[in-house]
């Protein structure tokens, strides 16, 4: 701080040091930027969290495309949205790979581009999940071609984003890495953003589980009964949640001042761990790893399903439960398995 004011004009030179502190804490509060209190052993903390909780997310990521693939799961819609969302986690968490030195600026605005361009796509991209399924539920089964206007959406909003704040300089020292360089475009553009979308995720979730409990007790199997796959669908909104809570609260304190080191740290740990807690909830179902099992034994996977349901009113509940559809060829049913 002393070292940013030293530099002022003469007429400054007889301002009290205490004030000159208070003008240059007040400046970083305007911008939102709480780097400027952070000591070098901090910094380095922060980078070597932030780059191990990028390599094990997009691990993460990596197993949940990987299996999607083994596994032969290529014809179903719902499924290839969820590769496609672990696809997006894993560009956000290379962005997050990109350390540079916050006086750089060049490197930093080319850093804070990218942030802003690939971090907002998967939480539009729960947007585009929340609303197939909703209107698979309600209306019928949509096409492989929606997801040309779910990929415009999810893409489009955040490369015109990102390169109107490029025109406008808006990209530099933001906390802990470089991103928007004021705080009122990291609330506008992407964190009220990111709670409308949770908001959308929840309503749609609400409808959806409402609707199969209907089916559920239309053919009296109890009204209080969910699948596995409809519960671990719930999760997802919940998990976006969880990763963001920090960074809303760290970016909400820079409205009043500096965020305290461990609120920084873990805005950046979560945020960064969306890829691999999305990995979780994929893999919470027993029967991946079942038919993975199977697969590289070199037998055939189980066709048995941890459902509690049985005959006709299964096979239509699981045609549109996600992950659930109609096999072209074949006719039959394929069991949801997200």
């Amino acid at each position: 701080k002393y070292e940013i004011v030293s530099g002022a004009d003469e007429e400054m030179s007889g301002v009290p040091i205490v004030l000159l502190e208070t003008l240059a804490a007040s400046n970083n509060t305007n911008n939102g930027t709480t780097v400027d209190h952070l000591t070098h052993g901090q910094r380095e903390a922060l980078n070597a969290m932030v780059v191990t909780v990028c390599i094990i997310s997009i691990l993460g990521c990596a197993f949940v495309v990987t299996s999607f693939f083994i596994l032969g799961r290529v014809r179903q819609l719902a499924l290839k949205l969820v590769v496609i969302l672990a696809i997006a986690d894993a560009m956000a968490n290379a962005v997050g790979l990109i350390i540079v030195d916050p006086k750089r600026d060049a490197a930093c605005k080319v850093a804070g581009y990218f942030a802003a361009l690939f971090e907002p796509v998967p939480i539009l991209w729960t947007t585009c999940i929340s609303f197939h399924l909703t209107w698979t539920v309600f209306k019928g089964k949509r096409t492989e071609k929606s997801l040309i206007g779910y990929g415009i959406y999810a893409m489009g909003i955040p490369l015109i984003v990102s390169a109107l704040m490029w025109i406008n300089e808006g990209y530099g020292l933001a906390g802990g890495s470089c991103w928007y360089r004021k705080l009122w475009p990291r609330l506008a553009l992407f964190y009220i953003p990111l709670w409308i979308a949770l908001l959308f995720n929840v309503i749609c979730y609400f409808f959806i589980s409402r609707e199969v409990s209907k089916f559920l007790k239309g053919h009296q199997m109890g009204s209080g009964k969910q699948t596995g796959s409809l519960v671990r669908l719930k999760l997802y909104p919940m998990a976006m949640a969880f990763c963001w809570i920090f960074g809303t609260i760290d970016r909400v304190w820079n409205l009043f001042g500096t965020s305290p080191y461990a609120i920084i740290f873990l805005h950046y740990m979560f945020s960064q761990s969306q890829g691999l807690v999305n990995a979780l909830v994929y893999g919470m179902d027993p029967q991946i790893f079942t038919e993975l099992r199977a697969r590289m034994c070199g037998g055939e996977a189980s066709t048995s399903d941890e459902s509690e349901f049985s005959g006709k009113a299964t096979d239509e509940l699981q045609s549109f439960l996600p992950g659930g559809h109609e096999d072209e060829e074949t006719g039959e049913v394929v069991k949801a398995t997200l």
